[in-house]
């Protein structure tokens, strides 16, 4: 794997999420974070999701947010984040973003725009 390449990195990481592997999917995430700075938003949103899956819902939102500030349209948190919110109950803040997530993301996602659109509806939006 190239040392220099942050895809590979959180590639690998959410890898390691998918084998309940969260410190070492957290570890790949925070390289790279650190050697690609551009990438932030991708690393931030990948760590998010290891975070959400090991139930450290905070950390998650605080990433999400992370991906959201270091790149606007990096529609996949706004997703991503919305999820964790609905699934915590937190509805006016899940509704936020989905419409956000809709608004920006490319129509090749229209699985997820789909969704998205399901879950405002099921919260009377």
């Amino acid at each position: 794997m190239n040392p220099k390449n942050p895809v590979s990195y959180c590639g690998r990481g959410l890898a390691y999420k998918g084998k309940g592997l969260y410190d070492q999917a957290i570890v790949d995430c925070d390289y790279a974070i650190t050697i690609a700075p551009t990438y932030a938003a991708m690393a931030y949103n990948a760590r998010g999701l290891v975070y959400g899956d090991s139930g450290q819902y905070e950390r998650a939102i605080d990433d999400f947010n992370k991906a959201i500030t270091s790149n606007h349209n990096f529609y996949m948190a706004y997703f991503n984040i919305a999820n964790l919110y609905k699934n915590l109950g937190r509805n006016s803040e899940a509704i936020g973003n989905y419409k956000k997530f809709i608004a920006i993301a490319p129509q090749v996602f229209s699985p997820e725009i789909t969704i998205a659109k399901q879950k405002l509806s099921d919260m009377g939006e």
